[in-house]
């Protein structure tokens, strides 16, 4: 059990050391599972808006030039973290290695324009026409 540990450590280390990339796929383009939940954030242009990301006391990432600021957390499973700075969208996946892994973040400056869950209920099905 150790070695798992170690190798999921190294793997999160790793995913965190890597640099962000750009994409062109938007939050809103994607279908999340029920119970995920979306955070979005505004900064003004021109404003500073730091905001840093940390996980058990070690930062992931800090910035604080962008319009927007998107956290999206998939229960138990991953953190999602979308960056438009206006020019380019940058992503941050950091995954959770267990359930006690919580990111928080320092949002100072922006802000919050929605917060949504998404809900665990199926879709009623559509009345059959006569």
């Amino acid at each position: 059990m150790v070695g798992i540990s170690r190798i999921g450590a190294i793997a999160f280390t790793a995913l965190v050391a890597l640099e962000p990339c750009a994409a062109s796929a938007g939050s809103d383009d994607v279908v999340l599972p029920p119970g995920s939940m979306t955070w979005t954030y505004e900064c003004k242009p021109g404003v500073e808006c730091p905001t840093k990301c940390s996980m058990k006391g070690t930062e992931l990432f800090s910035t604080g030039n962008y319009l927007s600021f998107t956290i999206i957390q998939i229960p138990a499973q991953a953190f999602w973290f979308r960056i438009d700075t206006g020019q380019t969208f940058v992503h941050y996946f950091i995954a959770q290695n267990n359930i006690a892994d919580q990111v928080s973040c320092s949002i100072a400056g922006a802000t919050l324009m929605s917060a949504r869950a998404q809900d665990s209920a199926k879709p009623a099905p559509a009345a059959p026409r006569p």
